[in-house]
């Protein structure tokens, strides 16, 4: 399942970063292969995230976005 998510204040690049952590091929926190398999691209122009997940990944994600797409969280 793929979506755009667009960033109210936190920005892209940053984000994305942090998802990272968690999710993705690469990310130390991901224990599960559907943590390993999400893709995260971020998008400086529009200030979106296009995220690629399985369906059983997208509560913990939009919780985390949540969390870091806030004015007093710096992603920087």
């Amino acid at each position: 399942q793929r979506e755009f998510v667009k960033l109210e204040f936190a920005k892209a690049e940053a984000t994305a970063k942090a998802l990272e952590v968690f999710y993705g091929r690469y990310a130390p926190e991901a224990n599960t292969p559907a943590a390993r398999a999400v893709t995260i691209v971020p998008d400086p122009a529009s200030n979106s995230l296009v995220v690629s997940a399985d369906e059983s990944q997208w509560e913990g994600l939009r919780a985390l976005l949540k969390k870091l797409d806030t004015e007093e969280y710096d992603t920087s």
